[in-house]
């Protein structure tokens, strides 16, 4: 997939995304906004013992952390997502694909508020938690179009951490553990299929690629957003030794210089242009080089190598 292509077939995905999260996953969104009355009795499953659960009659309720409940307003511009270059929040922006601030304390909250057990609910599906891409791309080949943020976690930048958007390991730890306590199971999505879009910011913060002078004032606007002025900041077809400081060609296909494209098989192809990782690799590979560059900023490069 040429250039073009892979920004067509990415406003695709992205679009679909949004469409998703107000539809098939409303029910989540509508169903949270209720509120809760903390002075009723809680179901008597909370007391049931783990050991009757049974996946065969299990009731699931799926949920996508970012659009469910706020339980910690501290952590919602994490990576200084929706700032602009002040660090100020950006007012009036389109913010149909921007963090709208659920977290893990928010579901642990209405776990304890029984919000499940008086659902009937006994297993809780919640979006991928792991450390998304911290920029964001274009939502849509619309003019204006949007920026559209890894929200629903399936962009993701680094698996051995939790997204601080959503809060911190230790805070997913206490909601798996509140759960277990109220007779309900945890089911984590996993995206195993590729990694996230390179943004603009995370190419500038982690030094992969190229990016042009100048992309800050259209970036942090948030505004106007288009894929044209968007992508009119990125080389994409030269300097390959640049593009390989991020996750490298061994381990991802993608349009980019020095990197092969998605093929034409199931196996091979990209999804709408996403970094496809090469599940197929049999041979043995390194730490990507965006993995070194952000663990050794964060002082963990030893403790994640040894």
């Amino acid at each position: 997939m040429n250039k073009h292509g892979m920004l067509k077939a990415t406003s695709v995905a992205i679009a679909l995304c949004t469409v998703m999260s107000s539809t098939t996953f409303a029910f989540s969104t509508v169903a949270s906004a209720a509120t809760v009355d903390t002075t009723e009795t809680v179901s008597a499953s909370t007391t049931k013992s783990k050991d009757n659960f049974s996946w065969d009659n299990a009731s699931v309720y799926f949920l996508l952390t970012d659009r469910f409940r706020n339980g910690n307003t501290s952590n919602d511009h994490s990576y200084n997502r929706g700032l602009d270059q002040s660090g100020k929040v950006v007012s009036n922006i389109d913010d149909r694909a921007t963090f709208h601030g659920g977290d893990f304390a928010g579901v642990t909250q209405s776990i304890e508020e029984g919000y499940f057990n008086n659902l009937g609910v006994n297993a809780i599906w919640i979006s991928a938690p792991y450390e998304q891409t911290h920029g964001y791309v274009v939502g849509s080949d619309g003019n204006p179009s949007y920026a559209h943020y890894s929200y629903h976690g399936y962009y993701v930048l680094d698996y051995t951490q939790t997204d601080a958007n959503f809060g911190t390991a230790e805070e997913f730890e206490t909601l798996v553990d509140t759960a277990h306590e109220h007779g309900i199971r945890v089911i984590m999505d996993i995206v195993m299929n590729h990694s996230g879009y390179n943004s603009l910011y995370d190419m500038a913060e982690y030094g992969y690629g190229t990016v042009a002078p100048g992309w800050e004032d259209s970036y942090y606007s948030h505004k106007n957003v288009n894929n044209k002025t968007y992508h009119s900041f990125i080389d994409y077809n030269t300097n390959a030794e640049d593009w390989a400081n991020w996750w490298g060609p061994d381990w991802i296909r993608c349009g980019v210089a020095g990197y092969t494209e998605g093929g034409g098989s199931d196996l091979t192809r990209s999804l709408a242009g996403l970094p496809d990782f090469k599940t197929e690799q049999a041979s043995k590979v390194g730490i990507p080089k965006i993995l070194q560059t952000k663990w050794s900023r964060e002082g963990r490069l030893d403790s994640e190598t040894a």
